[in-house]
């Protein structure tokens, strides 16, 4: 939507959600959004949302397969 505001707004709570479950990387690309969304830099912020967007499906593989993990420990 070409919305600085609401990149940065997003780009901060998902950077700290990324932190808390120890998504590192995606945490660092999140601030990399945040800062160009404060500087209204929105052209600059493409290329990290498009590593984002990769990181995201990665974070998500290995949350599946740490649950995969964890349930068959429990039977």
């Amino acid at each position: 939507r070409e919305d600085a505001s609401a990149l940065t707004r997003a780009a901060h709570s998902l950077k700290g959600s990324s932190g808390n479950v120890g998504a590192l990387r995606m945490a660092e690309l999140c601030a990399g959004m945040e800062a160009h969304g404060r500087a209204g830099a929105l052209q600059d912020a493409a290329p990290l949302l498009a590593q984002a967007t990769g990181e995201f499906a990665r974070v998500q593989d290995e949350a599946t397969r740490l649950i995969q993990l964890s349930s068959a420990s429990y039977r």
